[in-house]
C-alpha cells in the first residue's frame, strides 16, 4: 500500500469515527423526534462488515422506519424510553441514568474538576449548549466528536503530530473515562428498555467502546 493509499485509509478510519461519535451523542442528548427519525432512516447497516454492529444498527432502523417522524403519537414510547433511560427522574422510574460519577467510586467534585479541565485544555465548551453536568455520557460523546473532529482537521492539514495528539487524548479519555462504567451503566439499562430503538442504541454503544 502507499502512503497516499495509506493517508485515504487513515481519513477514512477518522471521519467513520467522527460519523459514530456525532450520531451516539445525539442519541443520548437529544429527545427522540421527527429530525432524529428521517436521520437514522437514512442509515444503511448492510454496508458495516460487523455483524454485530450490523445488527444492532438494523434493530434501530428497523424501529425508525415503522415510526411516523411527523405523528407525535408515534413518538411517545421512544420518549418515555428515553426519559426512562436517560434522565434519572426518580430512583424508582428506570436505571441507574449515564453519569460517570453514579458508576463510579470517584468523588463527585473531583470528578467533575478532571472533566472540566480535560474539557478546557482541549478547546471543548459543548457541554453548555447541553445544558447537562460535565458527566454525562451525552457530553463526553459529544467532547469525542469534538476531539474526532480535529483529528480530521489534523489530517486535511497533513499534520500528523496533532492527529496522533488527538488520538492519543481520545483513547485515553474512553479508556479513562467511558470504557470503565459503562457496562455498569448498560447491564441495568437493557433491564429497562423497552422499546427496539434503545436496545439497539444500548448495544451498538458498547460494542462500539468494546471494540
Amino acid at each position: 500500500m502507499t502512503d497516499s493509499e495509506m493517508d485515504d485509509v487513515k481519513m477514512m478510519q477518522a471521519e467513520g469515527d467522527l460519523d459514530t461519535f456525532i450520531m451516539l451523542a445525539a442519541f443520548y442528548n437529544v429527545n427522540p423526534d421527527g429530525k432524529i427519525i428521517e436521520a437514522v432512516k437514512n442509515i444503511e447497516p448492510g454496508d458495516i462488515d460487523d455483524e454485530e454492529l450490523k445488527s444492532a444498527l438494523e434493530k434501530i432502523v428497523s424501529y425508525a422506519e415503522k415510526t411516523d417522524p411527523e405523528n407525535e403519537e408515534s413518538l411517545i414510547e421512544m420518549k418515555r424510553d428515553w426519559t426512562r433511560l436517560f434522565r434519572g427522574v426518580t430512583p424508582d422510574y428506570g436505571p441507574k441514568p449515564p453519569y460517570e460519577q453514579l458508576h463510579t467510586a470517584s468523588a463527585g467534585l473531583d470528578l467533575l474538576s478532571v472533566l472540566a479541565k480535560i474539557y478546557v485544555d482541549n478547546g471543548y465548551d459543548g457541554y453548555e449548549a447541553l445544558g447537562n453536568r460535565h458527566d454525562y455520557l451525552g457530553v463526553e460523546l459529544d467532547f469525542l466528536t469534538a476531539l474526532s473532529g480535529k483529528r480530521v482537521e489534523a489530517l486535511g492539514k497533513n499534520d500528523e503530530e496533532e492527529y496522533d495528539k488527538y488520538t492519543v487524548i481520545l483513547e485515553e479519555f474512553i479508556d479513562g473515562h467511558i470504557a470503565p462504567w459503562f457496562p455498569s451503566f448498560y447491564e441495568g439499562a437493557m433491564k429497562e428498555a423497552e422499546t427496539d430503538f434503545y436496545k439497539g442504541v444500548l448495544e451498538l454503544t458498547r460494542l462500539i467502546f468494546e471494540k
